[in-house]
C-alpha cells in the first residue's frame, strides 16, 4: 500500500501535470505556456521562501520566550462586579498581543480607586482568603 501511494504521488502526479501542460500548450501556444510555467515556478519559489522565513521567525521568537526567566507570581484580589465589567474592556494592543491583568489597576485608577499593594510570606495567601 505505501508503495502504491508513493507511485501515485511521485509518478502519477507528474504525468498528469505533463499531460495538462501539453493540452494547455496546444490551446494557447508554446511561448505563452513556457511563460506561464516560468511564472508559476517563480511564484512557487517565492511562496516557499516566505514560508521558510515565517518558520524561522516563529522558531526564533519561541527561543526568545523560553529565555524569559521572570514570573509575576502575584495575587490579585478584585471584586467580581469589577471583573465582570472591566475584563471585556481589556485589550491586547501590545507587542506580544497579550491581555495583562495589571491593566485592571490602571482602569480602577481612572475611576478614582486606589490599588493596595502588600507583600507577604507563604502564609500571606491564606490570610487573604480569610480577609473580608
Amino acid at each position: 500500500m505505501p508503495l502504491l501511494i508513493f507511485l501515485v504521488i511521485f509518478v502519477g502526479a507528474p504525468l498528469v501535470e505533463l499531460y495538462l501542460l501539453i493540452e494547455v500548450g496546444s490551446v494557447i501556444g508554446a511561448l505563452p505556456t513556457i511563460a506561464l510555467s516560468l511564472f508559476t515556478a517563480a511564484l512557487g519559489g517565492w511562496l516557499v521562501r516566505m514560508q521558510g522565513f515565517a518558520v524561522l521567525f516563529r522558531a526564533q521568537s519561541a527561543l526568545a520566550e523560553r529565555a524569559i526567566d521572570e514570573c509575576n507570581a502575584g495575587v490579585y484580589c478584585v471584586r467580581a462586579d469589577h471583573l465582570r465589567r472591566e475584563l471585556p474592556t481589556l485589550g491586547a494592543d501590545n507587542a506580544a498581543g497579550e491581555i495583562y491583568l495589571t491593566d485592571l489597576i490602571a482602569l480602577r485608577a481612572r475611576h478614582g480607586e486606589v490599588a493596595v499593594v502588600a507583600e507577604g510570606g507563604p502564609g500571606f495567601v491564606d490570610a487573604l482568603r480569610r480577609w473580608d
